[in-house]
């Protein structure tokens, strides 16, 4: 059992302190047996991730699946009802 499943397509960013795409976005573009396959973004270079480890040099990034149009002031005059439950 791996600790981060990836499908294709699914965004991820690079979290390993001492790799070259640090804090880069990436997208899945490939799998394997044992291995994800990783464009970058901002450089267009394509790495190899073994799969029980990926965890240690990868996160995923979740977009946003609403539209939040709150203010989030000090007074919180406008909280959208969302917000207001997690509060």
């Amino acid at each position: 059992m791996y600790k981060l499943v990836l499908n294709v397509g699914d965004k991820v960013r690079n979290i390993n302190k001492y790799s070259n795409h640090k804090r880069e976005i990436g997208v899945v573009i490939s799998k394997t047996k044992d291995l994800y396959y990783i464009r970058y973004q901002q450089s267009q270079v394509e790495e190899g991730y073994i799969k029980f480890c990926v965890h240690k040099y990868l996160e995923k990034v979740e977009d946003p699946t609403h539209q939040c149009t709150c203010t989030h002031s000090v007074n919180e005059s406008h909280v959208c009802a969302r917000c207001a439950r997690q509060m």
